[in-house]
């Protein structure tokens, strides 16, 4: 807990035009359907918690509760929505656990219990786990 501040600190997120987030992208809120090329995404629901924000935002929740610290699921998913492979990196992923961090839900203690352990008991290591991709 008392590496939150240094660490959100250390991270800006960049201020952009604020769009619609859904904020609760996790398994129990996707409907998948077989397709020509296996599961496919059909739906999405439990619009609840949405607001608006920055985009980024979204991944916090698909790295804790959707991919849950899968580098590979990961990377695919960011690449079926356009993001560029170059794009990613440690940058990337420490503004995606400082989103998880900033997340109006944000149980950090339960995502420590949950996800897979970083090497080392630094929130840098943190991101690198659960929001680094291969």
């Amino acid at each position: 807990m008392e590496q939150i501040p240094d660490f959100l600190d250390a991270t800006p997120v960049p201020a952009g035009r604020p769009v619609l987030l859904h904020t609760e992208v996790m398994a129990e809120h996707v409907l998948v359907r077989p397709g020509a090329a296996g599961w496919e995404v059909s739906g999405l629901f439990d619009f609840e918690p949405a607001m608006r924000g920055a985009a980024e935002y979204e991944f916090a929740a698909v790295g804790l509760f959707l991919t849950r610290g899968d580098a590979g699921a990961l990377a695919a998913l960011l690449a079926g929505y356009g993001l560029d492979r170059a794009a990613v990196g440690p940058v990337l992923s420490r503004r995606f656990l400082a989103y998880a961090l900033l997340h109006v839900y944000s149980d950090l203690s339960t995502y420590l219990r949950l996800l897979p352990a970083p090497e080392e008991p630094t929130l840098a290591s943190v991101a690198d786990r659960w929001f680094g991709v291969d």
